[in-house]
């Protein structure tokens, strides 16, 4: 993930979530990385094979679709997998830039 800038992981659905600017955009989960898809670059990873994170829930087993796809099996030079990350990268970017600002709260002087 090197070529994206300074990242961190995170512990997460007992694998690692990779954050650039803080950005959630990649899952490491038992040896299989997984991208943020969205509706922009869904078709490409749908087309390339690519399956769909689902984590089950351990309070009652229920599956949960998440919006993370497998890296595709053609990523297999660094070139191509650096590409494929930034896909993932561009879909957190947009949709933090979707989230509605949060509202600043004004704290008022206490008397």
């Amino acid at each position: 993930m090197s070529p994206f800038g300074p990242t961190r992981a995170q512990n997460m659905f007992g694998g690692v979530g990779i954050y650039c600017d803080d950005h959630f955009f990649a899952m490491g989960i038992a040896g299989q990385i997984f991208l943020k898809v969205d509706d922009e670059n869904r078709g490409a990873f749908e087309a390339a094979g690519a399956q769909p994170f689902v984590w089950i829930r351990p309070s009652d087993g229920k599956p949960v679709p998440m919006g993370y796809w497998s890296m595709p099996a053609e990523a297999t030079d660094p070139a191509s997998r650096s590409a494929w990350g930034e896909m993932g990268l561009a879909a957190a970017r947009r949709a933090r830039a979707r989230r509605p600002a949060k509202k600043k709260t004004s704290r008022s002087p206490k008397l």
